[in-house]
């Protein structure tokens, strides 16, 4: 009797196996991944614009986390996209990011999209509406009347550690323009020293540095934490008072492809900004402004 051919089944299984190739998620994720690689590191506008546009489409809730983080991107293009595909998400972990955007955005555009979105997220949420951001959004730019001039003076990686120069300086990129980004949209602030001069504004200097940036593994996740200290002085350089804060971010270990473990870092190093932009504005208004 002759025997099975089993060679040709195997065969046909290894092949079958081929074009199933990887399953979905795992696909989404590495796209998720390159789109928010260009989101950080390009410098050209139009390919960002696409990025946050494919990311915005995505119905994915790990597309959250690089939505926000466009929020404070340089175009207003780009904040708008991501201020709209967080509406889309649905997820109320967006709302902290929406509200500050509608009401702190220099741009009117990303200013009514944001509101827009937060509504959104509200709604499908079962949260009662927020009118007061709704105004605070429709607010024109105009009236807006910064009060204090802030230059930042250096930005810079003093973590513990051995990490390389390049990827340090890089880590000082993001905290100088996570930082300028927050005064350009701050009501209270600004980096306009002609605007400031004419309108006889206070002034002060930053420094802000950071001091510690550590990825950890903590049973299934990854985690990468930054804390940052800012020192303001007066414009002669004489320190007057220092705030410090940080923020944590996680992502689950299984899966995550460790080439985007420096942008994971980046990403927390800009939340970190966010967090102690917010003391810094409050700590300036109740020191400087009054």
């Amino acid at each position: 009797m002759a025997r099975p051919a089993r060679p040709r089944i195997i065969g046909v299984l290894l092949l079958g196996l081929l074009a199933i190739g990887e399953p979905p998620h795992a696909r989404a994720e590495d796209r998720i991944g390159a789109l928010t690689a260009t989101l950080a590191a390009s410098k050209n506008e139009r390919d960002r614009i696409n990025a946050a546009t494919s990311l915005a489409r995505m119905d994915d809730k790990a597309a959250l986390r690089p939505l926000v983080v466009a929020l404070q991107d340089p175009s207003p293009t780009v904040r708008g996209i991501a201020a709209a595909g967080l509406g889309k998400l649905h997820h109320k972990a967006a709302a902290p990011a929406l509200r500050m955007a509608a009401t702190d955005d220099a741009d009117p555009t990303v200013r009514a999209k944001a509101a827009a979105a937060l509504a959104e997220v509200n709604r499908a949420n079962g949260l009662p509406p927020e009118p007061t951001v709704v105004a605070a959004a429709a607010q024109p730019a105009a009236a807006r009347h910064p009060q204090i001039l802030v230059t930042i003076r250096s930005a810079s990686d003093e973590s513990p550690g051995k990490g390389d120069k390049k990827a340090r300086k890089g880590h000082a990129d993001v905290l100088r323009a996570a930082l300028a980004n927050e005064v350009a949209t701050s009501p209270l602030l600004t980096a306009d020293a002609v605007e400031a001069k004419k309108k006889g504004l206070d002034a002060c200097q930053i420094d802000v540095s950071i001091v510690r940036l550590e990825t950890r593994t903590r049973g299934g996740v990854i985690e990468v934490e930054a804390q940052l200290r800012l020192t303001i002085s007066d414009p002669r350089g004489k320190m007057l008072s220092f705030l410090s804060g940080g923020a944590t971010m996680q992502v689950k270990r299984r899966g995550y492809n460790l080439a985007y473990l420096p942008q994971l870092r980046k990403e927390t190093v800009a939340n970190a900004v966010r967090g102690l932009s917010a003391k810094l504005v409050e700590h300036l208004r109740r020191t400087i402004v009054s």
